[in-house]
């Protein structure tokens, strides 16, 4: 337990978490961050400030531990308002210092997160120039008397970061450049060690694995109005030493798909919504358990998949044949108990189908995948003629006997390989087929070390399945530990994913937005949150005039869903990288369109718990894709007139 102070007779609370992607890629972790903490304190005050409004001219560090109380809060502002739980967050561009009067389920924040890499208990933070060793030697030294237990201590390098091909951004250390008190960081850190060790080794502290102290580089920017602000930008920015014990990191192998060209069995064609983003639009949204999410556009099921480790129920509909969402969802919702005896099988007839002297086995499954592939415009979808359960009747491939998700995997494995081929990335030739699947399952291949990366399917569900027995809490004394996380030796306790709750009923139907609301079967005022990524109109090609008729009927729809205090949190098309730009919709026109929609049925948005922290109609963040487009997501608390 982190050592407490009082103000006004309430205890004081350090926190720092660390983002998995910096401010320059998206500022939703900062909206995540707040509203996880509402979640926990669904009534609580916040300011946010800068590192440059604490003054650091005056004080050169500032840390957790410190023998004047004065002295250590003396950089805040905060104070308790009538007894309110109160905090102050202090942003950097990859990180965020949480000064709180309440305690926060540190744990619970990672877990639930999409953008947060790992949190813990605050150490100390200095501008990089004024990082002196032996002040900071005994910093950490105290820091684990208070605690009671000697740590390691490291710092995040991009040395580490090759190693553990783990992106960490901003936050990296150029450990080849960098200077630490003056002289070449690696001698220094070395220094700082030795001399840290030497200080606990004189206590009569146990060594723990239960989180480790770890020192990190980020960055954040200065106001300035001097010429040199305007010319030369760079100039403006500050970089900042930080300290805090990691004792939760989140490892989510779910998200770890995202950077798998989005491996999910069934696969549209596109890259759809992350499921990091997807995870903190739910957070945004303020879901809980037991709460009932809609999704309009559930295209391969992101939203009943996140929100389900939630313990919500999930309702979807789309345009298209949703049985690929809903395969998704069961692939990954109900069959984690037995995903490495579900690989094996799928192994094996891999085997076989490269063995086969004839092929038959080859053809058969092309049979099947050809047979589902249908093309609207260039992207591929189910053909709602063609059911995956009809094709797979066939006698023969009964035969395998295989179970339900076994051969749904099997078949969009084929499916995928297919579908890529028909639109020209891949030849027909065996070895392209044999390096596909083998892709697919084990990762790609790293031609320099004449290996594969063990980043595929068979990596993805030893985490799995290791989450599934450890209930969602994987401690760095499981046996499996070194094989299952690459950076195993940050001995950290990892949680992220989490064994499907008891939930609500999740169901798939197909259904057009712009059909009767009565077709749905929903009440109006039943919803907690509408939660979707609706259609750009960018690869779909759709015409304006529709375009514009699809969102004035989602926006309706989910107006008359949405309970009053329920939250409609979508992404829209802020930005085009190809410069296309005729019969798009972006924020802009978007906005508009849900505004008049709440203007006609008398509906106000209010939102007070989410950065940045103004009153407004309407909160908009950012996220910045590396392929064509850039999206906004809109999140709104919607009240209805009584």
């Amino acid at each position: 337990m982190f050592a407490n102070y009082a103000i006004m007779s309430q205890d004081v609370y350090f926190s720092v978490f660390v983002f998995q992607e910096p401010i320059a890629t998206t500022n939703i972790q900062r909206a995540e961050l707040v509203a996880l903490i509402g979640l926990q304190n669904d009534k609580f005050s916040y300011e946010t400030k800068s590192p440059e409004d604490l003054d650091l001219d005056k004080r050169k560090i500032i840390y957790s531990t410190c023998d004047s109380e004065k002295e250590r809060l003396s950089a805040f502002t905060f104070l308790s308002r009538n007894g309110q739980n109160s905090a102050e967050i202090v942003f950097f561009n990859q990180s965020a210092l949480v000064v709180s009067n309440f305690e926060l389920n540190i744990m619970e924040i990672v877990r639930r997160a999409g953008y947060i890499h790992s949190a813990g208990k605050f150490v100390f933070f200095c501008r990089w120039e004024d990082l002196k060793m032996e002040e900071v030697s005994k910093i950490l030294a105290d820091f684990c008397q208070n605690e009671h237990k000697g740590y390691d201590v490291k710092f995040y390098t991009e040395s580490d970061n090759k190693l553990y091909h783990r992106k960490l951004s901003t936050l990296l250390i150029d450990d080849l450049r960098y200077f630490l008190d003056g002289e070449a960081f690696t001698p220094q850190s070395a220094r700082l060690k030795e001399s840290f060790n030497k200080k606990i080794d004189n206590m009569p502290l146990q060594a723990s694995d239960e989180g480790l102290l770890m020192i990190y580089k980020d960055s954040s920017e200065k106001e300035r109005a001097d010429a040199f602000a305007t010319l030369y930008p760079g100039r403006n920015i500050g970089e900042y030493a930080l300290c805090y014990l990691s004792q939760w990191k989140k490892d989510n192998p779910i998200h770890f798909l995202d950077e798998m060209r989005e491996a999910k069995p069934f696969w549209s064609g596109i890259f759809t919504t992350p499921h990091k983003l997807m995870s903190a639009m739910l957070n945004l949204a303020a879901v809980k358990q037991k709460h009932t999410v809609l999704d309009p556009f559930c295209y391969t099921g992101t939203v009943a998949i996140e929100a389900s480790q939630i313990g919500c129920g999930v309702k979807n509909f789309d345009i298209a044949e949703p049985k690929g969402a809903e395969d998704n969802f069961n692939f990954f919702c109900k069959g984690t108990s037995k995903f490495t005896e579900i690989l094996k099988k799928v192994e094996k007839l891999l085997k076989e189908l490269m063995s086969d002297p004839n092929k038959k086995l080859w053809e058969m499954f092309q049979e099947v995948a050809q047979g589902s592939i249908t093309l609207n415009k260039r992207l591929p979808e189910i053909d709602s003629t063609k059911r995956i359960e009809k094709l797979m009747g066939l006698k023969r491939y009964k035969k395998l006997k295989l179970n339900k998700i076994e051969n749904r995997l099997l078949f969009y494995i084929f499916r995928r390989f297919s579908l890529e081929k028909e639109r020209g990335f891949l030849r027909t030739g065996l070895e392209e087929i044999e390096s596909f699947i083998n892709s697919y399952l084990y990762g790609i291949p790293n031609v320099s070390a004449n290996r594969k990366e063990n980043e595929g399917y068979v990596f993805f569900s030893k985490q799995f399945e290791l989450f599934d027995k450890n209930k969602g809490i994987v401690k760095p004394t499981d046996p499996s530990f070194k094989d299952v996380f690459k950076d195993y030796s940050f001995r950290v306790p990892r949680v992220g994913y989490c064994p499907a709750k008891k939930q609500s009923s999740t169901s798939f139907k197909r259904q057009d937005i712009t059909s009767n609301f009565d077709k749905y079967g929903i009440q109006e005022n039943t919803i907690d949150a509408v939660v979707t990524d609706p259609p750009y109109g960018y690869g779909e090609q759709i015409d304006e005039e529709k375009l514009k008729e699809i969102y004035q009927n989602f926006f309706g729809k989910s107006l008359g869903w949405l309970k009053s205090g329920g939250y409609l949190v979508f992404c829209a098309l802020d930005k085009v990288k190809t410069g296309r730009t005729k019969g798009l919709l972006f924020t802009e026109q978007i906005m508009q369109m849900l505004n008049h929609e709440a203007r006609t049925r008398r509906i106000s948005f209010s939102i007070e718990h989410l950065y940045p922290p103004l009153k407004s109609p309407l909160f908009i963040y950012y996220w910045k894709s590396n392929f064509a487009l850039n999206r906004s997501i809109l999140a709104v608390q919607i009240m209805k007139e009584k």
